[in-house]
């Protein structure tokens, strides 16, 4: 395999550390590793540095700010504009179907090399949620991200579902569609037993409870008041749990207040945004791991929960297909019950024999799915379309 100068555009990347932005960096730095040179063309953020040599921003402006969302003007400055004209790649891949997407496609054109493009979201979806308007940004952004995929030489998905949402939009069947997961770090993510008497130390619960943890947004997106109203319910009858809630969003201090009504700030603790060099520590000292979100394309979360040999609870998604298997690394629960999802947690618990099975093989899980193996199969789909592209 020659090592190739790959081009990333991407309209969201650092220091936004959501999945878009981990996923990239997770690939970027597989295929350094492996010898190969990536360049990566994205927003300018006011007051942030690059210490990677390799990036080139763009001037941009705030159009959103929770979560900060940009419109950049891949043009400007002039001088970044001319060093990507004149970078030649090997092969452009779009992770966004905006500004700097439309950019990538104009730079594959002019050099003649294959294009893929990541739908890594549903995009209409988060119109609707963001910018609360439900007809014509979420039609358009339906449009935009068929169009991107059917002007690509392949299309990646990170899920069995995102790839089936495609073809729902209507994406042409001629147009290949391949299914790659961001890979999990196993260096990073591990089982860690000095962990987790740290973070329980830090956080004030004693041995003999039970740590659920979620981590992400802490918003009705990630279907985080379901939780709440699941923890409510187990805590009336018992205390050997705590619901771990790191991240933020616009339901932390409303679901904080209701917990301090209820006299629950023992059992419910809102960890704020935890840092991502110290998330590793939080899944190491959790016990269960629970992500009740319907609305993510593959919950990258999940693998690094899994990887620390933490047993998963999940609603019934194809996000997570292939990844979360029933009774064997974890539970999917099939519908949106409060008591389905209560009598699951509460199996783990009281079962410890089911669970230690289960965190072997939620390790087990995670180890399939390890950053380099997936990079191999991106990898792998680059080189197959240097072979077959006719410039």
């Amino acid at each position: 395999m020659e090592n190739m100068r790959i081009g990333f555009f991407t309209d969201t990347y650092l220091p936004a550390l959501r999945g878009i932005e981990i996923s990239i960096e997770t690939f970027r730095k597989c295929f350094e590793n492996l010898g190969h040179e990536v360049f990566i063309y994205a927003q300018k953020v006011p007051g942030y540095k690059d210490k990677n040599p390799n990036v080139y921003r763009f001037s941009s402006v705030l159009v959103n700010r929770a979560p900060q969302m940009r419109l950049v003007f891949p043009y400007f400055p002039r001088k970044t504009y001319q060093h990507a004209l004149a970078n030649e790649l090997d092969i452009a891949h779009i992770h966004s179907p905006f500004s700097v997407g439309l950019l990538g496609k104009h730079i594959a054109k002019k050099q003649n090399i294959p294009i893929v493009y990541t739908q890594h979201t549903r995009y209409p979806v988060h119109a609707k949620i963001y910018f609360h308007e439900h007809i014509v940004l979420p039609y358009l952004a339906k449009k935009i991200s068929v169009w991107f995929a059917n002007i690509s030489n392949t299309t990646i998905a990170p899920s069995l579902k995102i790839k089936k949402i495609l073809r729902e939009y209507g994406v042409d069947k001629k147009v290949p569609i391949e299914v790659v997961l961001t890979g999990v770090d196993l260096q990073k993510f591990y089982p860690d037993a000095a962990q987790k008497n740290i973070i329980r130390k830090k956080l004030n619960i004693g041995s003999g409870k039970k740590i659920a943890l979620f981590v992400g947004s802490v918003n009705r997106v990630k279907n985080v008041d379901f939780i709440f109203d699941v923890f409510k319910k187990l805590l009336l009858k018992r205390k050997d749990i705590v619901l771990a809630l790191a991240g933020d969003g616009d339901l932390r201090k409303e679901l904080a207040a209701e917990a301090k009504k209820l006299k629950l700030t023992k059992n419910i603790k809102f960890l704020g945004v935890v840092p991502y060099k110290e998330i590793a520590s939080h899944y190491q000292a959790a016990d269960l791991f629970l992500f009740p979100s319907l609305t993510d394309t593959q919950g990258i979360v999940l693998l690094e929960a899994m990887a620390c040999g933490v047993p998963v609870l999940t609603l019934k998604d194809d996000a997570f297909a292939g990844v979360v298997k029933d009774s064997h690394n974890g539970f999917i629960v099939p519908k949106q019950s409060i008591a389905l999802f209560k009598n699951k947690i509460e199996q783990l618990i009281d079962h410890p024999d089911l669970y230690q099975t289960m965190s072997a093989n939620a390790k087990a899980t995670a180890a399939k799915f390890s950053r380099e193996k997936e990079a191999e199969k991106m990898l792998a789909i680059y080189n197959n379309l240097l072979e077959s592209h006719k410039p």
